[in-house]
């Protein structure tokens, strides 16, 4: 359990901005539902992740993340012992303090960096593919570095090389070339737009949990498997992971009931991805 718990890396997700709020809510679900079932060790990692994850609130500046966090201090103080959950509700107080106190002093006035587009390609290789959409609307220069054919390359073959062959469609927009982008958008549709809303995903393969938004070169790097089979993870598989359960019956499961949704739900719960 303690080395299913590692595999998380949910101290490494509240340092990335975009990962803080998924990562308190699976803090927030673990507390809640195997805290008082684990170990001593198991324990301690969990009230680190907690602390860490209020002590980097006072950096955040957005409203989902102080959310996330209010709602895991509302878990702490249930099941944390009172000792561990005295620290922790005094942690997240001096944050939250020193949350409002940066948001007032916030310049509203935009700042610009002047970066190299080559500097920015380089830099946005490091995003999963949701944050690189959401980075393409933050000014056109962003967006010509986020549209980079190599940027895109990656990602689809990260996420999409398993099959055997790409379609006559998607194959027609790669010989056009510089259309990764759009063969990634066509590959993505007809496939559970749960993999697209979350960061959180299931190897099919290696049996592991991982996060999307390590890019794929991160993900690769650091274990054997290229982590080719993947499938959506929910907040409730998270837990089922640590317990030790198997998450792919329930992936499947997951998987299978997104594709027997009403047209209507599905466009109710299309992805954020191509929103931007």
């Amino acid at each position: 359990m303690l080395s299913r718990y590692r595999e998380l890396h949910l101290d490494a997700a509240l340092y990335r901005r975009y990962d803080y709020p998924e990562a308190c809510r699976e803090l927030h679900s673990l507390l809640r539902q195997v805290y008082l079932k684990v170990p001593k060790t198991v324990q301690l990692l969990m009230y680190n992740d907690i602390l860490t994850a209020f002590r980097l609130l006072a950096g955040l500046d957005t409203s989902d993340q102080l959310l996330a966090a209010s709602l895991l201090v509302q878990a702490a103080e249930t099941v944390l012992p009172r000792q561990r959950r005295s620290a922790a509700v005094v942690e997240y107080k001096q944050a939250a303090v020193a949350f409002h106190r940066r948001a007032k002093r916030h310049d509203s006035e935009p700042v610009e960096f002047p970066l190299s587009a080559d500097l920015l390609v380089h830099i946005f290789g490091f995003l999963d593919a949701r944050s690189l959409v959401m980075a393409s609307a933050v000014s056109r220069t962003w967006y010509e570095a986020s549209t980079d054919d190599g940027l895109w390359r990656a990602h689809y073959l990260s996420l999409f090389v398993r099959q055997a062959s790409p379609s006559p469609l998607e194959s027609s927009e790669m010989k056009r070339g510089g259309c990764w982008r759009k063969a990634f958008e066509i590959a993505r549709q007809g496939r559970s737009s749960r993999l697209f809303s979350s960061n959180r995903a299931y190897c099919m393969k290696c049996k592991s949990a991982l996060w999307l938004s390590e890019g794929p070169q991160a993900s690769q790097d650091r274990r054997s498997c290229s982590h080719r089979c993947i499938r959506a993870m929910t907040v409730s598989q998270v837990v089922t992971y640590v317990r030790g359960r198997s998450c792919s019956s329930s992936s499947s499961s997951s998987s299978s009931s997104s594709d027997t949704d009403s047209e209507e739900e599905r466009r109710s719960r299309r992805t954020r991805l191509w929103a931007y």
